[in-house]
């Protein structure tokens, strides 16, 4: 039996049980938009799974807030993660000797900053970088506002401290004692199923899902990988459920003052700049067929061709105005196109997914793609023209593999070379044999 199927025969005594294997997905180090990032948020998508993402307040880039995907939380990352520790100690933020005032002062301002950044997205959690606090700093959380602490490995009880919640991750990906490279399968399945038998026979906490636990930052391709390989295994098992922090937190006696169904409300649209093109080929078509006819007396065979070109492009030009008043807008139950022309899918009714390449030279090295979605009757098309477009391909393309929707193999092409459909080694390039 390999590694995965070890943990395949103890998820299995869990689903013999009559018991479900609650996970939940905290991911640290987060400050701002990268790539990384984007790859991580991608992943979340395709498994279509909760993210709490511990954040760094004092290195926050604004731009990291509309970049944050609606249906993660973010969870505070201490302060400034910086290390405080005397020489030879372990490294920490918070360790016992320093002053509690100072510490007071920098989460409270943390806590606001997130707090009025990201709205109900946030979640006042503690999360002390290196998953370090010194016990004599931990009884101020609350009076902070903070209702629960994180930190790594099993914990002993539900609360960390009088209405202080504690909910820990059990299994990091990377070993940091080497050379911080992706742990091997063996280890990582001894991990998770260590925490697994003891919750199932109650050594541990059975109330407390087990926590994964990832660094985007510091990923390389081989730790992608194994995160994939992971989280094909647990969604696929029938005895998984992954938990929102919210759904952790069911576990204590301790909940947000605000409970939230996230709604999903993205608006794109065309940007001006990108329509200048099609407005400038439209007035020209149309100067270049309309001036012979009237200055001139062409032959009839001649007239009839200059009409129809000329009904091409003021076509083209009516077509170009609609873009420029038209917005797509994404939200729970469905993508809605609202201006001039106002139609809508709802996802439960989402059947048809496309995604084509059009050349626009004869090397294949430039040109634009098209989304062609479908609900029952109704068709929409968007082209990568289209403000973000890449978030839109992410947030389509998961409520249709939801849907169970079949994809060809042009558009599985090109969502591989997008980075829609994750770790793929053997993405084509959409300008060489990815087109219609």
């Amino acid at each position: 039996m390999g590694e995965m199927g070890q943990l395949t025969a103890e998820l299995d005594r869990w689903h013999q049980a009559g018991k479900i294997a609650t996970f939940w997905w905290r991911d640290d180090d987060l400050s701002e938009e990268t790539p990384a990032f984007r790859r991580l948020l991608d992943l979340r998508a395709h498994f279509d799974i909760p993210l709490a993402l511990a954040v760094i307040p004092s290195r926050l880039d604004p731009d990291l807030v509309g970049a944050v995907d609606p249906y993660c939380t973010v969870l505070q990352h201490g302060y400034a993660h910086q290390n405080f520790a005397g020489e030879g100690a372990k490294k920490s933020e918070f360790p016992e000797n320093r002053a509690a005032g100072e510490i007071a002062d920098e989460l409270r301002a943390g806590k606001e900053l997130l707090g009025r950044v990201f709205t109900d997205q946030f979640v006042p959690i503690m999360v002390p970088p290196w998953n370090r606090i010194a016990d004599n700093h931990i009884g101020v959380l609350p009076s902070l506002g903070f209702i629960g602490l994180s930190r790594y490995k099993a914990r002993k009880e539900a609360l960390a401290a009088p209405l202080l919640a504690e909910l820990n991750t059990h299994v990091d990906l990377i070993d940091w004692r080497g050379n911080r490279a992706a742990v091997r399968d063996e280890m990582l399945v001894d991990l998770i199923c260590c925490h697994l038998s003891a919750r199932r026979e109650g050594r541990a906490d059975p109330l407390e899902p087990t926590g994964l636990l990832s660094h985007h930052l510091v990923h390389d391709e081989e730790i992608w990988a194994a995160l994939y390989r992971l989280l094909s295994v647990l969604c696929g098992h029938e005895a998984v459920r992954f938990v929102s922090v919210q759904g952790a937190l069911a576990g204590t006696s301790v909940r947000p003052r605000r409970q939230r169904r996230y709604r999903m409300t993205a608006v794109f649209r065309y940007p001006p700049m990108s329509l200048f093109g099609s407005y400038a080929r439209a007035v020209f078509g149309i100067l270049l067929t309309a001036v012979p006819l009237l200055l001139l007396n062409p032959i009839s065979v001649i007239l009839y061709l200059l009409v129809f070109l000329l009904i091409l492009f003021i076509g083209y030009g009516i077509r170009t105005v609609i873009r420029q008043f038209t917005r797509f807008n994404v939200t729970d139950d469905g993508i809605y196109m609202v201006g001039p022309i106002n139609r809508h899918i709802k996802w439960e009714e989402l059947d048809g997914y496309s995604l084509k390449y059009f050349s626009t030279r004869r090397d294949r090295e430039a040109g634009w793609m098209q989304l062609k979605l479908k609900g029952g009757d109704v068709r929409l098309s968007i082209d990568s023209t289209i403000h973000e477009f890449h978030r839109l391909l992410r947030l389509t393309y998961g409520m249709a593999e939801r849907n169970g929707v079949s994809i060809d193999p042009t558009t599985h092409a090109n969502l591989l070379t997008l980075r829609i459909l994750p770790l793929s080694a053997d993405a084509a390039t959409p300008g060489k044999g990815s087109g219609p």
